[in-house]
């Protein structure tokens, strides 16, 4: 019988969230705490209230033990047993084999690691290390019977993707879901198969003149294999959809149109991956399989001679983005202190990229890709909605470029947002509880600005003092000011979100609450009149300028204030 191999799981689907919620596992004191129902909803009900998850009525204790279990597959926590050689052996029997606390659901040097990466290049190093261990079966995911058929998947899609090149470059979630996700014996023969298999379909699919039939075509491959792995019609695609957003925190890939590609400035780097793979030590020594995926291992990336490659091209680099580098004695260092310069390097790289970023987005090309992208957003469109893996994510991220655009930033632009980027400058996660979601330095006052899709009562419960104590923690030299962006404005926030004591001094908030919508007007204008700093300050006093004695009534006096402002800035003439 063929079976289906899946990384994570369907339920964790948005992996970017994984080292969100394992770093609220540390904090809250959860670590090796994980076992049994009562700690199990423990888990889920810490990730709801931090806003990692949207329980949507799950049962709490089935939503932590598969967020357990993702991050057991993934080797950032131990297992409570294994299989090993047909038995089942307690953690407790082989944690002096492993090196590592013999206690369930503990945290492994690996899973340490994440918690303290510093940039977001060694978070894709840890998801690269961890995906190119990997291999199935092993004595982790138990289900999968040793003996079966061997595979490494995210080698497997590497070297498929490397056969594919020029126009037929890339793959798309049909092609992963039909040929890819199968448990088969993986070698060179497979993957040239897999390669022939892709490109045929491609040519038969071709011969087919209409859009219907293409879809009949699809849907019956679909169908049968999935009857063939013995799963549901839909669970091929279910599992190339977490392969793809997986497989993606490495940093190795993006999207060319519908299709799963190699960056073409990793493409080298690659090939030097798998040059020698697929290496399988799993069946044959189950307990240094474990030891390298727990523990950490050397990639064959990872020589000495490739680092000083590495950094000497980041260095370079480097110079010509104008970055000062500090003198690095490469004969001195070894690997790990290589990899540590390595990371500072490509931080220092990136924050370059964000800087030049932040200024290619007042280009009105890029004006009209956030407006359009923001209306999407607002109407609820659901093709747009569901094409993004973590909405209140993109949300911060796309009202985050909207304020680049409109420029006069006076502190750092790394230190503009509270959610942290990828390599790729695409947000990882929303901004973690604690700090605003942006906050913005400019002449003569701050400004922090929070975003949200929650509405009604919600919005209320879960935004009113966060938002508050943000705004009150920004006073200093310069006047704080707010600014709140929700679908809809819920009277009670509005009641209530002004006024705050500290300790027993009520103090007055500046905040302007807005719909997404009237954000997006206001980017509209400023697309053609340029909206300063110094006007959305005037905006947000004339709005707190009101003697509204309760939400209703200063709900009315807003969009009063916002549509007369608003006019004035579509109308004042713009200097040339």
């Amino acid at each position: 019988m063929s079976r289906a191999w899946n990384i994570g799981n369907t339920t964790v689907r948005n992996p970017k969230r994984i080292e969100m919620g394992f770093k609220l596992i540390r904090q809250n004191g959860l670590e090796a705490s994980l076992e049994g129902k009562e700690n199990e909803k423990k888990l889920a009900e810490m990730l709801v209230q931090a806003g990692v998850v949207d329980s949507k009525g799950s049962q709490s204790d089935w939503l932590g033990r598969k967020w357990r279990s993702v991050m057991v597959k993934l080797g950032l926590l131990t297992d409570k047993s294994y299989k090993i050689e047909g038995k089942s052996v307690r953690i407790e029997k082989m944690g002096d084999k492993l090196g590592i606390p013999a206690v369930p659901y503990s945290i492994t040097p690996m899973g340490m690691r994440l918690i303290n990466a510093q940039s977001a290049a060694e978070v894709s190093d840890i998801f690269l290390h961890q995906l190119f261990v990997h291999e199935l079966p092993n004595s982790i995911e138990k289900k999968i019977e040793l003996g079966s058929s061997r595979i490494k998947p995210f080698i497997f899609l590497l070297q498929v993707l490397l056969h594919l090149k020029g126009d037929d470059a890339g793959l798309n979630q049909q092609e992963i879901a039909v040929f890819l996700q199968k448990i088969a014996n993986h070698d060179k023969e497979y993957v040239e198969s897999v390669v022939a298999d892709v490109l045929n379909y491609r040519s038969e699919r071709n011969k087919l003149s209409s859009k219907r039939e293409k879809l009949i075509y699809d849907k019956q491959l679909l169908e049968s294999v999935a009857t063939e792995m013995h799963v549901k019609r839909h669970t091929p695609r279910d599992y190339a959809d977490t392969t793809v957003r997986y497989f993606s925190m490495t940093g190795l890939f993006e999207m060319r149109g519908s299709r799963f590609k190699i960056k073409d400035d990793s493409v080298a780097f690659v090939e030097r991956l798998v040059q020698n793979e697929p290496r399988f030590i799993g069946s044959e020594d189950p307990i240094q399989y474990l030891k390298d995926f727990y523990c950490g291992s050397d990639l064959p990336t990872d020589s000495e001679s490739m680092l000083k490659g590495d950094l000497a091209a980041l260095i370079q680099k480097s110079e010509e983005l104008k970055i000062s580098t500090p003198d690095i004695k490469t004969k001195s260092l070894t690997v790990a202190e290589m990899k540590a310069e390595k990371y500072k390097l490509e931080e220092d790289i990136l924050k370059s990229r964000e800087n030049s970023f932040a200024f290619l987005q007042q280009s009105s090309e890029q004006v009209k890709d956030i407006v359009e992208g923001l209306t999407l957003v607002s109407n609820k469109n659901r093709a747009y909605i569901q094409s993004v893996t973590d909405m209140p994510a993109h949300l911060e991220w796309m009202v985050w470029r909207g304020f680049l655009a409109i420029d006069h930033i006076a502190n750092p632009i790394s230190d503009t947002r509270g959610f942290p980027v990828d390599v790729d400058l695409q947000p990882r996660y929303p901004a973690p509880g604690g700090r605003p979601d942006m906050s913005f330095e400019f002449d003569d006052y701050s400004l922090v600005v929070e975003v949200t899709l929650t509405t009604s009562t919600r919005q209320y419960v879960a935004e009113c003092e966060p938002v508050r104590r943000h705004v009150a923690n920004a006073v200093g030299p310069k006047q704080a000011l707010g600014l709140f962006i929700a679908p809809t404005l819920d009277n009670n926030f509005l009641h209530g979100v002004r006024d705050y004591y500290k300790a027993d001094i009520l103090v007055k908030l500046n905040i302007l609450p807005i719909t997404l919508s009237d954000f997006v007007r206001l980017l509209e204008v400023h697309k053609s009149h340029p909206i300063t700093p110094r006007a959305i300050k005037e905006l947000i006093l004339r709005a707190n300028d009101d003697q509204s004695k309760n939400g209703l009534e200063w709900r009315l006096h807003i969009q009063k204030a916002f549509n007369k402002w608003l006019l004035e800035q579509a109308t004042e003439k713009v200097e040339i």
